[in-house]
């Protein structure tokens, strides 16, 4: 009797053991990739999960049989997993079908509340790249996730609700329901089990650098200034005035500004607004001066013609004293134009290297080019020469 129980616990363990290699077998299975593929010239490797749903809801406009059948729309809320080169990211797909124009906008924030009641916040810079198609309005990004310990969580801990923060200053939130509780689980999953190895820093010798603030598989241009601190393309100096003292350059650089920054009007055809650049704050007693510059940046057709490819806005800091100021700029974000095609890019730290290689590479330069204008012309304009010195 004792043997046959032995036997019947030694086969009941290696069943179990065999349902569990049938498990984790059927998991890799249930991965599907709708791109996979890895550069044959830059050795760098994207891969992008195919979309999950984790909230889909009919929403009755009205209460008749008609508005049942004809006079509803759907919202619905995918979620993608991405890994570019070693860093993982989550892309969130919000949409809406057959809705009233403009029931949803682009918007630039996610947040998940967990089972556990923990909420991980997505609110990188820039809004949701938008798409309108027939019956269809679509708005998605793509959220980096640097933190392993958040990508961890996310892994862990089922979804309970998600709210999108919409551009026009709406918010909805979504209760998931218990079937789809898992899915952002099974999706980091897909990721995980290809074990993709996460990038190592280039040397600042090599021709380009990766900046880790940003997708770390984007190699930035060697001539845009990183601070060692924040990460952040930042560029700073520090100039040496000997015949003019606090008050001549503080309004030297008040009249610089005023001279060089205006306010920039836009109107994409789906969304319209202004930036207001020019000084946002001055302090005569500290001798500081901020203020936002605007860079529109072009794009060149085949035909040899330009269109604006939307413009990138960055912050300007002014300090100055006796004889000397420094300055810095950085904080630079894009803004697209929906309506031709042209998307919020974002931080130009979070700009990713996909199909759009050229245009972004073309962005860069353009930036680059603006910004060390801008810096001569502040020279020119606080009357001096150019110098080291102590602060």
């Amino acid at each position: 009797m004792k043997r046959e129980i032995i036997i019947l616990a030694i086969g009941s363990i290696f069943l179990f053991m065999g349902f569990n290699l049938y498990s984790q077998k059927k998991s890799k299975d249930n991965c599907k990739y709708i791109q996979n593929t890895t550069d044959e010239f830059s050795k760098k490797r994207v891969v992008t999960t195919e979309g999950k749903i984790v909230f889909d809801e009919k929403v009755i406009k009205g209460w008749g049989v008609s508005d049942i059948l004809s006079n509803s729309y759907r919202l619905i809320f995918n979620v993608y997993g991405c890994n570019f080169n070693g860093i993982n990211a989550l892309k969130f797909d919000y949409a809406a079908y057959n809705a009233p124009s403009g029931f949803i906008d682009s918007f630039y924030q996610i947040d998940l509340l967990l089972e556990d009641g923990d909420v991980i916040s997505f609110n990188q810079d820039g809004s949701s790249e938008y798409l309108i198609k027939p019956d269809w309005e679509h708005n998605w990004k793509i959220y980096t996730v640097k933190d392993d310990a958040k990508w961890t969580k996310l892994n862990t801990i089922p979804l309970k609700k998600v709210r999108v923060y919409q551009t026009n200053k709406m918010q909805r939130t979504m209760e998931i329901k218990e079937k789809n509780k898992k899915i952002i689980m099974e999706i980091i999953n897909c990721i995980d089990i290809l074990e993709i190895p996460k990038p190592e820093l280039l040397s600042n010798n090599n021709e380009t650098k990766n900046n880790q603030l940003g997708n770390s598989n984007v190699r930035y241009p060697l001539y845009f200034p990183i601070d060692s601190s924040t990460q952040k393309i930042d560029y700073k100096g520090l100039i040496t005035v000997e015949n003019r003292n606090k008050s001549q350059l503080f309004q030297g650089a008040k009249e610089w500004f005023a001279k060089i920054f205006s306010s920039y009007s836009y109107n994409n055809g789906l969304t319209s607004g202004s930036f207001n650049a020019g000084i946002t704050y001055q302090d005569t007693t500290t001798g500081k001066i901020i203020g936002t510059g605007i860079i529109d940046v072009r794009i060149k057709n085949t035909d040899g013609s330009e269109i604006s490819g939307g413009i990138v806005s960055y912050g300007v800091t002014i300090m100055v004293k006796d004889k000397r100021y420094k300055y810095e700029i950085t904080g630079f974000s894009h803004k697209g134009y929906r309506s031709t095609g042209i998307h919020d890019l974002g931080l130009i730290e979070d700009w990713i290297l996909n199909d759009n290689q050229g245009m972004i590479q073309s962005y860069w330069n353009q930036v680059n080019d603006k910004i060390l204008q801008l810096i001569s012309s502040l020279n020119v304009s606080m009357n001096q020469d150019s110098n080291d010195g102590k602060w």
